[in-house]
């Protein structure tokens, strides 16, 4: 403990804390809560994150399952969900707030990751130096606050593996240079285990960083004895985090894949990419150019690198070769899709940009370090490409830099390099009579950019209202209680107005919204087809219908807003801010349909028939339908020409004559003969929204996906329009709208039919579900339960194979009579992936004892050695005897200078290796000879 107190160093806490203040004042400047009513939980972190985290709060209060959630997507694969948002050991700290706390939560963990995010860059530059230095503090601190850090950090997930990196990069330069593989395999493991997504970049570069080091570094192993120890490091810390990443790897074969370059292109300008380098530029969030700032002080001293003359060419060559390609990287396709893990991202762009920080860093502080013994020639030099760096930045490509940044950049810049001369040549600067540092004035003024640069980025990024995202979970509290299933039921509950798209996951009702990359593709399709909203990665309520309602077994529906469908009961009124209607024709999680429901066509395009198809088959009963097509008369078009292109389909395109801030849309207006509920089912390119005005009252759908639209019950008086405005920004597009008019008697008939035969619930929990249920004759028991590989089916206690409905629901056939029919889950790969960890983590524990031993034995032999180590010039010059590494060395005088010296014995595999340091020279030597060169900065051969 005592030794461990040592190593603690003030700087240590300085690195941990510097950004933690820094995004402390940010909060304070936008009016973070408790400074304000905003919160930083913007984009997705406000639509998934927090969502994800108060249901991961939920479970861990109440002792739930980490494996599976019935709350939201119809029941989903929470071990998949976790691996991808929820596995960093530091989200147990939401466990110590309430649930109305998790945005306060979620910004607290941003905090702490952004400090372990500098204190461990702190680690890796203050392994190269003698001392610890406060310069160090400073340069980790770009580090955890580089573009990537203040641009992404609301994508908490991503956090953790991007702080391990200097970890990981040190672990590996100890494993290449001592073999000593323990803080690499550690490291590396909980990159994969935090973020699987991270790590494949993580991964990517720690490949290009084995080649560059070999070359950098005359190691003594082959190359092919270095690569499998390296290889085999990695594959363990890997294996350590299976248990995260095989269950992801296993729920990614049925989520979207996306499509892979067919060509290489260029995104940008390259100009453009390194304006990104600016200060004050605002930080890209969905769409643009990778966020790769890291301090203007840094891109200088990167250059000053490139020729400096303290260390060899060849591991500056190199290391300016690598960073290059992963600035490259940003702006090429290809590059960009491999480094994503064969993946292209769906906006925010440059994620690996973390990487080039870093590399860009760790030059920067090489340079810093010996910037007094760099020749003035070189210096010149440098400070002359630097800025004509930033003028050809700032003068060619196509995006405008802007005055403010274009002049602070300029200005940091000139200050940068009048300082570093002064530093270079006398250290101080003499002011007002009194000698100011020269590296102070510098490392402070870097301090002042790191500060204004966040809380310009922070700013810019935005916030959104605590009050307003908190507004309905005091009401919706209310309503769980109330209509939440008890016991043994099981029954769903939606939202008819969301205000973030995973509030089902948020307020932990079993419904069937959801947002999150691990979503299934076949439910996805599915949903799609039946008219629900669905975009890429997610689908929600919205669209909902009397046979959606059903099928899904949503029981009762709670909003912000009264509804008018012909399925819903209101029942109640919550906290004057929530309605609660009761679905009068739910069905249970599981009934009885006949075979030939697996025959049901699932076709994009036209949601009313493939629900129409899907009552027919499950009841039995043909010639009736659901829902009866209406004609929909043509549009008129404002600003504009129209064409039909297809059934119920229209393209339209401006008029080169219309004034470009006249208002352009196109509008229909049906009318009906007699009272109906009416829903449409619209898809517009290039429009902004659906405006549904009716009687006056006017209501905005603002998706272009399109879904299916409840109009409510119109009649011969209803005046209605339905309004597509232009997006200004293109000159044609198409849209298409169907018009079906509910039939609630034939419904109710085939309805009838279909809950005749209804699975009784008898238990059910957050993996398993099992109840009774009585087939008259031969069919399919058909569950609204997404079919997942994990799904283990026991029929009267026999275990059977499920199928498939419809692409993505799960059925059990059933033979006629009664049956007990239970579901269990376990995700895919979590039993293999939590032996494959148990196993590395007892691989990794017997190589720790292994190494711990050897050094024990290490220490007995130093204490015999320096029991009988001769006190003066010995003339035997035995290694086994004479510890020192040179002729007429001592314990005493290893320098020969009579100076004190410390001698250490250090034990790996095998190899006995004896170093030493005086005030004026260290050095070490193994038994063989191998001479280990001080200049390794890996920090393995620090003498501590």
């Amino acid at each position: 403990m005592n030794a461990v107190r040592k190593r603690i160093k003030p700087q240590h806490f300085a690195a941990f804390l510097l950004p933690i203040v820094i995004f402390i004042v940010s909060y304070i400047v936008i009016g973070v809560w408790p400074f304000g009513d905003r919160m930083q939980t913007i984009i997705d972190s406000y639509h998934q994150y927090v969502p994800f985290f108060t249901e991961l709060h939920d479970k861990l209060v109440s002792g739930g399952s980490l494996l599976y959630s019935w709350h939201g997507g119809l029941g989903y694969n929470f071990a998949a969900v976790s691996a991808y948002y929820l596995s960093s050991p530091l989200n147990f700290i939401i466990a110590l707030f309430p649930d109305e706390m998790m945005g306060e939560a979620f910004e607290l963990i941003i905090l702490l990751k952004l400090g372990f995010a500098s204190l461990f860059a702190y680690i890796y530059l203050s392994t190269k130096e003698e001392q610890d230095s406060w310069k160090a503090v400073v340069f980790a601190g770009f580090y955890s606050l580089c573009g990537f850090f203040v641009a992404y950090n609301w994508n908490v997930m991503w956090l953790d593996s991007a702080a391990l990196l200097p970890l990981v990069v040190l672990g590996a330069r100890r494993l290449l240079s001592t073999r000593d593989c323990r803080l690499y395999i550690v490291s590396f493991g909980l990159t994969v285990f935090c973020n699987y997504y991270i790590a494949i970049m993580v991964g990517i570069f720690m490949v290009l960083y084995f080649f560059a080091f070999r070359i950098i570094r005359r190691l003594s192993d082959s190359f092919l004895t270095s690569g499998l120890r390296y290889l085999g490091a990695t594959a363990l810390g890997t294996a350590l985090g299976a248990v995260c990443l095989l269950p992801a790897y296993f729920a990614s074969l049925n989520s979207s894949t996306g499509s892979s370059p067919k060509e290489i292109k260029l995104y940008a300008d390259f100009a453009d990419l390194a304006k990104q380098l600016f200060v004050l530029r605002d930080p890209t969030q969905l769409d643009g150019n990778a966020n790769i700032y890291c301090g203007i002080f840094i891109v200088f001293m990167a250059v000053l690198f490139a020729f400096s003359k303290r260390l060899p060419l060849r591991e500056r060559l190199v290391r300016l070769i690598l960073t290059a390609f992963v600035f490259i990287s940003f702006n090429v396709n290809v590059l960009d899709y491999v480094w994503h893990g064969f993946h292209f991202p769906n906006d925010l762009p440059g994620r690996f940009s973390f990487i080039f920080a870093f590399l860009m860093i760790d030059m920067a502080y090489d340079a810093f370090k010996g910037i007094r013994v760099e020749g003035r020639s070189r210096f010149i030099i440098s400070a002359v490409i630097a800025a004509a760096l930033f003028v050809c930045a700032a003068r060619f490509g196509e995006e405008e830099a802007g005055t403010y940044s274009l002049a602070l950049t300029a200005v940091l810049l000139g200050v940068y390099i009048l300082i570093t001369a002064v530093y270079r040549r006398k250290g101080n600067v003499r002011a007002f009579g009194l000698n100011f540092s020269a590296a102070v004035i510098c490392l402070s003024l870097m301090a002042a950019e790191l500060a204004a640069n966040t809380i310009y980025g922070t700013s810019i990024n935005g916030s959104t209202s605590r009050s307003s995202y908190f507004r309905y979970t005091s009401a919706m509290q209310t309503v769980r209680s109330e209509y939440e299933p008890q016991d043994d039921e099981f029954y769903r509950m939606e939202i008819s107005q969301m205000s973030a798209r995973n509030d089902v996951v948020r307020y932990h009702l079993n419904g069937l919204s959801i947002f999150s990359s691990t979503c299934d593709d076949r439910l996805e399709d599915l949903m799609d087809a039946l008219g629900l909203y669905q975009a890429g990665n997610k689908f929600s309520y919205k669209g909902a219908t009397p046979v959606t309602n059903a099928m899904t077994g949503i029981r009762y529906v709670a909003g912000n807003k009264s509804v008018d469908w012909p399925e819903l009961e209101y029942i109640n009124y919550i906290d004057d801010t929530e309605y609660v209607y009761l679905n009068k024709y739910d069905l249970s999680v599981g009934f009885m349909v006949p075979e030939q429901i697996l025959d049901w066509t699932i076709m994009d395009g036209d949601p009313f028939a493939v629900q129409n198809e899907f009552m027919s088959l499950a009841s039995g009963i043909s010639g009736e339908d659901a829902f009866t097509m209406l004609e929909t008369a043509a549009p008129e078009i404002s600003g504009g020409t129209i064409s039909m292109v297809g059934e119920s389909k229209w393209r339209w395109e401006k008029n080169s004559t219309a004034s470009v801030d006249g208002e352009k849309k196109i509008i229909f207006s049906p009318v009906f003969t007699e009272e109906q509920y009416i829903y449409v089912y619209f898809e517009a390119s290039h429009s902004d929204s659906l405006i549904v005005v009716k009687d006056g009252q006017k209501t905005t759908y603002s998706d272009e996906k399109g879904h299916i639209v409840c109009l409510g019950k119109c009649g011969p008086e209803t005046v209605i329009t339905l309004e597509f405005p232009m997006k200004a920004s293109y000159s044609n597009g198409t849209v298409k709208l169907l018009t079906a008019a509910f039939d609630e008697e034939a419904f109710a008939n085939m309805y009838r039919e279909i809950a005749d035969s209804q699975m009784e619930i008898i238990s059910a929990d957050d993996r398993s579900i099992s109840g009774k249920v009585t087939a008259d004759e031969d069919g399919i028991l058909m569950l609204s339960v997404p079919a997942d590989d994990g799904w283990t089916a026991l029929v009267d206690g026999e275990k059977t194979d499920p199928v498939i409905i419809g692409g993505a629901l799960t059925g059990i056939s059933l033979a006629a009579g009664g049956h007990t029919v239970e579901l269990r889950y376990t995700p895919p790969g979590f039993r293999a992936g939590l032996a494959v960890s148990i196993a590395a983590a007892a691989l990794t524990a017997a190589y720790f004892w292994g190494v711990h031993k050897k050094k024990f034995y290490a220490i007995m032999v130093r204490t015999l050695k320096a029991e009988n180590m001769p006190s003066d010039n010995s003339e035997d010059k035995n290694a086994d005897e004479v510890l020192p590494g040179e002729a007429g060395d001592t314990a005493e005088d290893p320098a020969g200078e009579g100076k004190p010296a410390l001698i250490i014995i250090e034990v790996h595999h095998g190899t006995i290796s004896y170093k030493g340091r005086s005030p004026s020279r260290r050095h070490s030597k193994d038994r063989r000879g191998e001479e280990f060169r001080s200049w390794d900065t890996c920090g393995c051969n620090n003498v501590r």
